[in-house]
């Protein structure tokens, strides 16, 4: 907030350190940060960007149990949205798949675990290490249609970001399956699934599924519906046109998505 408020060129003398105690914040690697879209921003400078960034687990272990609040939880889903989608982008690259797949891994082993036993350390730090990496994935290599899909559901309706993800990744990622199996197969094997002896199609729908099952089992909402904010089908085209005009996820997207395609997938979860 400090350096927000400081001129550019004061900006240019910062030497930022940025410390999380949220396993689902980005800031520390993205120029896109929560704070600059607060002040209404477009972005937020690179001279804002962290020179050094310390994960702090232990705020987390001292804080109330995550499974008490359904924000806390969604947001645990919010890394994997980031890493997933970097790494099936069009504009994944060698560099944006290490920190990727280190994600998916990390969150597919202990996200479960930090959010039904908030003291553990060892999840809670794999957690914060699995967001920054998310982030540094994301910043190299952007995100895809389930963030374009999901920022109406915050603009038009108030619904949190990391829910909004949490409850389109599935579907998105069932769509895009086909366009990058042997993506998306890997995916699920990073989830933990057995793709050993599936032929690569089935194995880049397990990675849909596995989303789905994580998302049960961490109780977030499923449809749009257990929303509770009052979306209708009749404002799925507004919702479409919104989303396909988010033009940097949409042109990242592995498969051409349409206006068309967008109010399937909203159908498809309402």
């Amino acid at each position: 907030e400090h350096a927000l408020e400081q001129p550019r060129v004061a900006l240019r003398r910062q030497r930022l350190v940025s410390i999380g105690e949220v396993a689902v914040v980005v800031v520390e690697a993205d120029r896109d940060a929560p704070g600059g879209r607060r002040r209404g921003l477009r972005e937020v400078e690179a001279p804002l960007l962290a020179r050094v960034a310390a994960e702090e687990a232990l705020a987390q272990v001292a804080a109330d149990p995550v499974q008490d609040d359904v924000l806390a939880r969604a947001l645990g889903v919010a890394p994997l949205a980031h890493a997933l989608e970097a790494f099936t982008s069009r504009q994944a690259s060698p560099f944006s798949d290490m920190f990727a797949r280190e994600a998916i891994r990390r969150i597919g082993k202990h996200l479960r675990v930090a959010t039904f036993n908030g003291k553990d350390r060892e999840a809670r730090e794999n957690m914060m290490l699995a967001a920054l990496f998310g982030g540094v994935a994301l910043a190299n290599a952007g995100v895809t249609a389930c963030h374009a899909l999901a920022y109406p559901l915050g603009g038009m309706f108030g619904v949190a970001h990391g829910v909004s993800n949490a409850l389109l990744l599935s579907h998105v990622a069932r769509f895009n399956a086909f366009a990058s199996p042997e993506r998306f197969s890997e995916a699920a094997a990073l989830l933990g699934g057995d793709t050993y002896d599936l032929p690569e199609r089935d194995g880049a729908l397990l990675c849909a599924d596995l989303i789905g099952e994580l998302v049960a089992d961490l109780g977030l909402p499923r449809t749009l519906r257990d929303l509770g904010a009052g979306i209708a089908t009749n404002q799925f085209p507004t919702m479409a046109a919104k989303a396909m005009g988010v033009a940097r996820p949409i042109a990242n997207n592995p498969r051409d998505i349409t206006e068309k395609d967008c109010i399937a997938i909203y159908e498809e979860v309402f």
